[in-house]
Order: structure tokens, then C-alpha cells, then sequence
């Protein structure tokens, strides 16, 4: 369920979202990311002001009017064409410990996945579902939630895809609306994140690392304060 459908409306134009997640996140960070995103032409809301009331913090931002992707039917009106972050090294130094240092008694070492530093990170939203894709009445698309988003590897982009399009249920409906859904929904991923082949290693590392993470939660890797 998408954080935002706890926003408060507070004039036609503008709404007050809920400042959530961990107790050492700044709020800011997803400020941050919506205004560099506005920087480089993507359509996100603007942000106005940050608000406290009763001890809570709301981002109050432009309230974009449209409907979410979530209804199939706008997938036939949208364009096909578009018009706390780690350095490189620490975020595939803390995945590579995991791979090839965690519990070496019980866990078996797997360099065969062990990753390479990008040259450099870039701008990723991270959660790129449906529900945070506005289509307005013009037909512009506006991305929303920015709260995951941050300075990482391109194929944190993709993993996010891959989990989101898992949720669209619709598309699996053997109809010309579902086969016409999965061409323009492909259409879209490979403008956003390119060929998925690209992603094999560092998917099959994620899928280690998330496994050993969730045994051995309370295990510290030399990079986990850099994260």
C-alpha cells in the first residue's frame, strides 16, 4: 500500500505527507532527490515547505491531479518515448563481505558473485510502481514517493522494477489489454533501466546477501556504519 494514501489534503493544490521510515533518516533526503530529479526535466511534485504537528513531520509538496498506473485502462494513453548514500566502493564492499566473509563456519564463500565498484552512482528512485506514476489530465507523466530514492548502481533501479511488476496481477489475464500491458510495461522498464540481462551477477549476489542478511541480522560488516 503506498505511503501516500495517508497524505492530508490541505488545499486543491497542495498536500501534507507523513515524514516515515528509519529513526536516523532525514527527511530531507527525499527532498533532495525530487528537486534533482526536477533538475533533469523528470516531473515530480515541488516541494514547498516541512511542517510539524503534534510532534510529527509532514513534507508538504504540489498535489499532482490524475490517476495512478494502477488502472490498467491509462496504459493506453501514456507515450511510449520519454521526453544517505554510499561511494561506489563501500556499497560493493559491504555486499562482497556478506558474499565472501559472513560466518566463513557456516557459510561458504562465493566470489563468483563477488561485485565490481561503478565508476559512478546515479540518481534512482527505487520505487518506480504504479501507484507512484501519476498521468495527468494533459496526459504528463509525474513520478511521486521519493522517499526511497538516492544515489546507488543502475541496477538497484531494476531490482525495484522487477519486485513492482510482480504486483501488477492484471498482467497476467490471458486479454489483448494484459498482452497490450506487458509490451507498453516493457517498453517502459527497458527506457528506465535498459537490457536485463545486464543485472544477471548482481541479482544473483542480491539474492545471497538479502538470504545471509535476514539469518544473521544482527551480524556488522566493516561497511554497515557507511551505509
Amino acid at each position: 500500500m503506498s505511503r501516500l494514501l495517508h497524505a492530508r489534503l490541505l488545499s486543491p493544490n497542495l498536500i501534507a505527507k507523513p515524514v516515515k521510515g528509519r529513526v536516523d533518516d532525514d527527511p530531507l533526503d527525499e527532498v533532495l532527490a525530487m528537486e534533482r530529479a526536477r533538475e533533469v526535466g523528470i516531473n515530480a511534485p515541488a516541494f514547498r515547505r516541512l511542517a510539524s504537528h503534534h510532534r510529527k513531520h509532514y513534507m508538504v509538496m504540489e498535489r499532482i491531479h490524475g490517476l495512478t498506473l494502477v488502472l490498467e485502462q491509462l496504459w493506453r494513453n501514456i507515450s511510449c518515448w520519454p521526453i544517505l548514500y554510499a561511494s561506489p566502493s563501500d556499497f560493493v564492499g559491504y555486499l562482497n563481505w556478506w558474499l565472501t566473509e559472513c560466518r566463513p563456519e557456516f557459510c561458504k564463500a562465493r566470489t563468483e558473485l563477488m561485485l565490481e565498484p561503478e565508476r559512478e552512482h546515479v540518481l534512482v528512485h527505487q520505487d518506480l510502481a504504479p501507484r507512484n506514476m501519476i498521468l495527468d489530465a494533459s496526459g504528463k507523466l509525474w513520478l511521486i514517493d521519493w522517499g526511497h530514492a538516492g544515489f546507488y548502481p543502475t541496477y538497484m533501479e531494476h531490482f525495484g522494477l522487477e519486485a513492482r511488476t510482480l504486483a501488477m496481477k492484471w498482467l497476467g489475464e490471458g486479454t489483448w489489454a494484459a498482452w497490450w500491458g506487458n509490451l507498453r510495461w516493457s517498453v517502459f522498464r527497458w527506457i528506465a533501466i535498459g537490457f536485463s540481462y545486464k543485472y544477471n551477477r548482481p541479482r544473483r549476489a542480491f539474492c545471497v546477501v538479502s538470504m545471509r542478511t535476514y539469518k544473521y541480522r544482527l551480524d556488522k560488516s566493516p561497511f554497515s556504519n557507511k551505509m
